[in-house]
């Protein structure tokens, strides 16, 4: 929950998230379909939902705070500018913690060039596969934010932060 101290910061930080969604240009110059992403980013939620109920769990749902910094960090990867993974995920949590209260965060990365109707499918597929992912997606968390970017040469980058 927002605290009145921090409800000062809530409204810049939410205006510079909108803003920056709005003027997003990719590194090749060209401005990126942002709600070709934004559907990707759905569908993502949307996956690991489904299985969560499967599992009789109940439904995460999505924060705009936790999204932005999951949407920050997979453009960091797109661009290069971090490697692919979870650097800086101590610095992701911290932010996000100045507006929520966490007992517990987790976070699951993905990266592929499949087409744009099979990446978050693949994406989430892989996750569930893998041991380590699915115990984020099966954990006790019931916020999440999903962020995804494409980068230049065509690759998907999928950053999801679970919050509790």
């Amino acid at each position: 929950m927002i605290s009145r101290k921090d409800l000062r910061w809530f409204a810049p930080v939410l205006l510079c998230i909108t803003l920056f969604e709005c003027t997003h240009v990719d590194q090749s110059g060209e401005q990126k379909a942002t709600s070709e992403l934004r559907e990707l980013e759905e569908e993502i939620h949307q996956l690991v939902n489904q299985y969560r109920v499967s599992q009789q769990l109940p439904p995460l749902v999505t924060h705009e705070i936790i999204t932005y910094y999951a949407r920050m960090h997979s453009r960091a990867m797109a661009r290069g500018e971090v490697a692919f993974g979870h650097h800086g995920f101590p610095e992701r949590v911290e932010m996000i913690s100045r507006f929520l209260t966490k007992n517990a965060a987790a976070e699951n990365v993905a990266c592929n060039n499949e087409t744009y109707s099979d990446c978050a499918r693949h994406a989430v597929q892989d996750w569930i596969g893998s041991s380590r992912h699915r115990q984020s997606i099966n954990g006790d968390y019931v916020l999440t934010g999903v962020g995804v970017a494409a980068s230049p040469s065509g690759f998907y980058y999928f950053t999801q932060i679970f919050w509790r």
